[in-house]
């Protein structure tokens, strides 16, 4: 029953729209045909949107990494200057405790230089017998004054270079933190596209996965039509269109037999058992070209189909071989027919790699 669903999914495509008379064989496979054309149109349209959906998700990953990086780097800025702040204001207190101790000094000197009658100079003459020593003492607290204006004067620049240099702090902290703010608020924007642009992606890859199987059934259909009823082959049937590859078909490829498995992939099987009727017809699961076809030491009668993409079918245990080296098959073309025992082995290989055939085939449990 279930491998008589491609053929009924692929008529009920085709005569979706009921036809004003009967329809011939031959007109059943041109339809089926023109079908396979509109999917293929279809799917090629939706595969470019997707290569371009995928191009436009890894240059939003990419915006989204270097808004990270750089709102990073700018904390990282913003952390050094909150030390380097810190280390000002800590020092800050000692600079104002030295400049108040130094204005002190300054004025009780002052006061002293005063008293002494310094303001005029003659005072200070007047009181000294020796007029060396009267010079002297001048010139010493000359000295004195000027050493204390002077350390006045270095006390008030580095206290209005310690006030530029927590303005400049500030100034660059905030504006840190706006950049911080702005890059952040842009990564949310990028997120939120890119998780748009995600979602339109996923619906596209499922519609794919759909269009998949109903191209591998009208195929399929088409070559059960022409056997069915011994069409010829059609002359220059060359539509220019090709299969999707087998990589976007995985999980969606035709079971070669009607049948179940009972033997699985894994703990040192390299493939599956598939338990059929005797002398079951056996089928491409996709299309194709024969890789091999004759006998093979441990696998009796075999065909070897390479579907492209480094993807092998591998079908053994086979009572009679229907296909030659070199041949094209389109998916559902008979390649052989099951032993007498009924059973189908079955390997899928991967860049010459056995994988898990349940994984790429329609399989029943």
């Amino acid at each position: 029953m279930k491998r008589l669903m491609p053929l009924v999914l692929a008529l009920a495509l085709v005569l979706a729209t009921p036809p004003a008379r009967a329809q011939t064989p031959e007109q059943t496979r041109q339809a089926l045909k023109q079908k396979l054309i509109v999917l293929l149109d279809e799917w090629e349209d939706i595969s470019q949107t997707s290569a371009s959906l995928q191009r436009e998700l890894d240059s939003l990953g990419s915006l989204i990494a270097a808004e990270q990086a750089s709102a990073a780097r700018m904390k990282a800025q913003e952390g050094e200057l909150r030390l380097i702040l810190e280390g000002m204001l800590a020092e800050e207190s000692p600079l104002k405790q030295m400049e108040q101790e130094q204005r002190q000094s300054y004025h009780r000197q002052l006061r002293a230089l005063y008293i002494l009658g310094y303001e005029d100079g003659f005072s200070l003459l007047k009181s000294s017998h020796d007029f060396r020593l009267a010079l002297q003492r001048s010139r010493i607290f000359a000295l004195l004054l000027a050493a204390q204006q002077q350390r006045l004067a270095e006390l008030r620049a580095a206290g209005q270079r310690l006030k530029q240099v927590q303005v400049q702090l500030t100034q660059r902290s905030q504006q840190l933190l706006r950049l911080r703010a702005s890059a952040e608020a842009s990564r949310g924007r990028l997120s939120d596209l890119h998780k748009q642009r995600q979602v339109l992606l996923s619906r596209l890859e499922s519609k794919q996965k759909a269009l998949i199987e109903n191209i591998g059934a009208l195929k399929e259909a088409e070559a059960r039509l022409a056997r069915a009823f011994a069409l010829p082959a059609a002359p220059g049937d060359k539509d220019g269109r090709s299969l999707p590859g087998v990589l976007a078909a995985r999980g969606r490829l035709s079971p070669p037999v009607e049948g179940r498995v009972t033997s699985g992939f894994g703990r040192g099987r390299r493939g599956i058992i598939l338990k059929a009727g005797k002398l079951a017809p056996v089928r491409s699961p996709w299309g194709g070209e024969v890789a091999f076809a004759g006998e093979l030491e441990g696998y009796g009668r075999v065909v070897v189909v390479d579907h492209g993409q480094a993807v092998h079918s591998v079908l053994a245990n086979l009572a009679s071989i229907s296909v030659h080296k070199g041949q094209k098959l389109s998916p559902g073309d008979q390649v052989g027919a099951v032993g007498d025992d009924g059973k189908l082995y079955l390997e899928v290989r991967l860049k010459a790699k056995p994988v898990d055939p349940r994984q790429w085939l329609r399989l029943g449990s």
